[in-house]
């Protein structure tokens, strides 16, 4: 993908009139930059968030090096496993980045499309040496294509977010997924990875003034003691204002009280519904 385009790439990629385009420039809604020369330089990611926002259809994104959509006969998770399974990138961008250029939205991006198609690729493990070589290459292609999909963001001013993957947890997509769901809803969120000790995950949420803190559980080991240290965290952070959002297919076991001050979700459509309500909420 480009970084910044001419006013006419920008028109011609979504087939509007140049004067559209300047127009959006001179009124604001798009931001752009002048080169030494004095000419209008539009910002791709940027010209990405007002076109999904207006949902307008897009004509030629070829011209910024943009990915559009496939379509096949197949469902589109086998077919983002197969392009996973096989390290054929560009189909694999092409279909994850493509939807959401289109304007398909990130949650339910992520819960019907990626989670599914990491799940079996998950599986390959169980086929020796190729197949661990191929669950590798893959978990490594999608986590390019979840931060590809980062870059198509408006650059985060709002709320500070901190999180990452239990400690033990070596899993990293699920916590840059929520990282980046986070984003795209305003968040500077920031995903401090795998296996982040509780405590830290909590001490950097005071640092930052956080809002939101997210623990990932794939992998869960002492739950007893991680319960407690969740406990522990809610306690101290909870009177600053951190909510704490607790998810990952293993986080039933840690059998948080409801009570607890630790919001629990089973999906991204989760993670979403509470950051729209914190967004939303009076200060």
């Amino acid at each position: 993908m480009k970084d910044l385009c001419s006013t006419g790439d920008a028109a011609r990629a979504l087939g509007v009139s140049e004067s559209s385009v300047r127009r959006w420039v001179d009124g604001g809604a798009l931001k752009s930059e002048r080169t030494a020369g004095g000419h209008r330089r539009v910002l791709v990611a940027d010209l990405v968030r007002y076109a999904r926002a207006k949902e307008l259809e897009w004509r030629r994104p070829e011209l910024l090096e943009l990915e559009v959509s496939v379509t096949s006969d197949c469902s589109e998770v086998e077919l983002l496993f197969e392009a996973l399974r096989t390290a054929d990138l560009p189909r694999a961008s092409r279909l994850v980045v493509g939807p959401f250029v289109d304007g398909r939205a990130l949650d339910e991006l992520f819960d019907d499309l990626v989670a599914p198609a990491m799940a079996q690729v998950g599986e390959l493990w169980r086929g020796g040496v190729e197949g661990i070589l191929a669950e590798h290459r893959a978990t490594s292609i999608g986590i390019g294509l979840i931060r590809r999909l980062r870059e198509l963001l408006p650059t985060p001013k709002g709320l500070a977010a901190i999180g990452g993957a239990i400690e033990g947890d070596p899993y990293s997509m699920p916590s840059q997924m929520a990282e980046t769901l986070l984003r795209a809803n305003g968040f500077d969120a920031f995903d401090l990875g795998p296996n982040t000790p509780i405590p830290v995950i909590a001490a950097a949420a005071r640092e930052r003034g956080a809002r939101l803190a997210w623990v990932s559980a794939n992998a869960v080991s002492d739950t007893v003691l991680k319960r407690q240290q969740i406990l522990d965290a809610v306690e101290e952070c909870g009177p600053r204002g951190v909510t704490f959002v607790l998810g990952g297919r293993k986080s039933a076991e840690l059998q948080l009280p409801l009570d607890a001050g630790v919001r629990q979700v089973a999906s991204m459509r989760g993670l979403q519904r509470i950051a729209a309500e914190i967004v939303g909420a009076p200060d």
